[in-house]
């Protein structure tokens, strides 16, 4: 039992059904293809991780400050757009998540600042509609 949820827990992050075996049943972790694609892995998942609060911060501070006089609407809407193109890409194309992940977290991130910034530059009402217009538009992409 404990060795089948390890197997599991280890296919998660070795996709190779061959390497899987190398490492959990000959016990061979010097294997070089194998140990070039658990790198790559998890180099991916930790780019992963550290997205996920990139922009946290500078959400914060637009809360704080209840404000965004100094922001530009146009240079968030591009990072949006490019988060966007650079998501759908990967998923029509079906790459792994671990190879594109960062483009979502950072993406959701985005959808959150112009939010706010419509929030706080023009009024609720503009905020509110944007977030069913901006998920159709990902709807239509993806």
């Amino acid at each position: 039992m404990a060795g089948a949820l390890m197997y599991d827990l280890v296919a998660l992050v070795v996709p190779e059904e061959r390497c899987r075996t190398e490492y959990l049943v000959n016990y061979n972790i010097f294997d070089g293809a194998c140990n070039k694609v658990l790198i790559s892995k998890c180099l991916g998942l930790g780019i992963i991780a550290g997205s996920v609060l990139v922009k946290v911060p500078q959400i914060v501070k637009i809360l704080r400050a209840k404000s965004v006089v100094g922001l530009s609407l146009l240079s968030f809407l591009m990072e949006l757009l490019a988060y966007l193109f650079t998501m759908s890409y990967n998923v029509l194309r079906g790459f792994p998540f671990s190879t594109w992940g960062e483009a979502f977290f950072v993406l959701v991130q985005a959808i959150v600042q112009v939010t706010l910034y419509l929030h706080f530059a023009f009024s609720w009402v503009l905020a509110a509609v944007f977030i069913p217009l901006f998920g159709g538009l990902t709807y239509m992409l993806c």
